[in-house]
């Protein structure tokens, strides 16, 4: 039992550096997706808009929760 859980506590510490080193060598860069996903915007919006008029205030919502999600981590892993 012991082994398992300095195995697991030794992991779970590996993860967070690695984690960490690359949350700070990663920025959010403008136009990032225009040579991988010229249209990625373009979906994003017309789901965005969709959500509104299916949902109405909760598309409100959703947008709230990946804008906070952005600005703790990265945005990328929210959409």
């Amino acid at each position: 039992v012991r082994i398992e859980l300095l195995g697991i506590s030794i992991l779970l510490v590996c993860t967070a550096g690695i984690t960490c080193t690359t949350a700070q060598q990663t920025e959010l860069m403008e136009g990032y997706y225009q040579t991988l996903c010229p249209s990625a915007e373009d979906i994003v919006r017309d789901q965005v808009d969709k959500l509104y008029h299916q949902h109405g205030n909760t598309a409100v919502s959703w947008l709230r929760t990946i804008f906070h999600d952005c600005m703790v981590e990265s945005c990328d892993a929210s959409i």
